[in-house]
């Protein structure tokens, strides 16, 4: 029924939040490749968009579409309740039992301070030492306010819109764009996006291998925020050049640049969430994870609506066409401000030698 298909849409949106959010709970406990981990599972995500064209297939052959969703309908029940039921609970242990088990090396012939970062959830706890006493020192993070209303913060919103905004509009109009280019093959070139949309969980592996080098070129840092801002500069920016080059590429009408598209709006895809989630996890306290990773995804869903007004624009004229393409390639490089920020961030900490202060975006908790 018609009727269904809006709450069945709200559905896969909200499910798709919840996917997301836990991913990120589950990279926090990972101590190396979470990056890599994060990356493969929004690949995963990606190349989801294969069970749309398996139901197309069926129903290519005469199979009326219900029969293949009942049988997703019965695998979601089969893996939700596996993991329901036989997964055993992870036995966490409290933050108190993981300060007592630290390691401290205690220098008696030194009389100076030993720092010392504790190795596991609680990466910001640390203990300093002297000959007479034994100080215990806890780096608390900010708010959850303080966190919300700082400019990384701010900035992070904002790219989410624009990138999100980019990449319901390219797939709002990849059917109008293919009826003009080849209007005898729009069937053809939409199985050839599925295909290649599929590889996303091949080109998901790009982002995290980059997250994960950036991650080792600047783990030496003294410097808190460097050590978690500074990586995630050159992910961003991907994300904003990939998105410019798709736009540019749209100007020219041909079967072998929708090749090309394709390509590029895969790893589009795979670098705009990799990368925005890779940003929450490694900039903010774990706490504050579950509500800045969700807003942006959500502010960005939000304001895509206005998607609608644009493609009234676009549809106006082949002049219009024009104008809405360079208008959103405009759009991409003014989210080119959010990298420039945390780059600034990261270097007025540096200059402050702010290793251990309470601001907006501190090191992991």
């Amino acid at each position: 029924m018609p009727l269904l298909i809006v709450p069945g849409i709200v559905c896969v949106g909200v499910g798709g939040i919840c996917l997301m959010t836990i991913n990120l709970k589950i990279s926090s406990l990972l101590t190396i490749g979470s990056g890599l981990y994060i990356a493969i599972l929004s690949g995963a995500c990606d190349s989801s968009v294969i069970t749309f064209w398996i139901i197309k297939v069926f129903h290519d052959y005469g199979v009326p579409y219900r029969y293949p969703f009942i049988g997703f309908v019965i695998l979601h029940i089969i893996v939700a309740g596996s993991s329901l039921l036989l997964h055993r609970k992870f036995d966490i242990k409290s933050t108190d039992e993981q300060k007592s088990e630290t390691i401290v090396k205690i220098n008696s012939n030194n009389t100076g301070m030993f720092l010392e970062k504790e190795k596991g959830l609680d990466g910001s706890f640390e203990r300093s030492y002297n000959e007479n006493s034994e100080i215990d020192t806890v780096q608390k993070g900010p708010s959850l306010k303080d966190s919300l209303c700082c400019l990384p913060t701010i900035s992070f919103v904002f790219i989410m819109v624009v990138f999100m905004l980019n990449f319901l509009y390219y797939i709002g109009t990849i059917n109008s764009r293919l009826q003009n280019a080849v209007p005898d093959q729009v069937s053809y070139f939409t199985n050839v996006l599925s295909y290649i949309m599929f590889s996303g969980v091949v080109t998901a592996f790009l982002p995290g291998i980059m997250a994960e080098s950036q991650r080792k070129l600047f783990e030496d840092r003294k410097v808190i925020k460097q050590r978690a801002l500074l990586p995630n500069i050159l992910p961003l920016t991907t994300v904003s050049l990939l998105g410019i080059v798709l736009h540019i590429l749209s100007f020219f009408a041909s079967e072998t640049t929708l090749y090309i598209e394709f390509v590029v709006i895969t790893v589009f895809r795979s670098f705009l969430f990799s990368s925005a989630m890779l940003f929450v996890v490694s900039a903010y306290p774990l706490k504050h994870t579950n509500v800045i990773f969700p807003l942006g995804l959500c502010t960005g869903g939000i304001f895509s609506l206005s998607q609608y007004a644009i493609f009234l624009w676009y549809n106006q004229s082949t002049n219009a066409q024009f104008q809405v393409k360079i208008f959103m390639i405009l759009l991409l490089v003014t989210s080119l401000v959010h990298p420039l920020i945390l780059f600034m961030t990261a270097k007025d900490a540096c200059q402050k030698k702010d290793t251990k202060s309470k601001t907006c975006v501190p090191a992991r908790e």
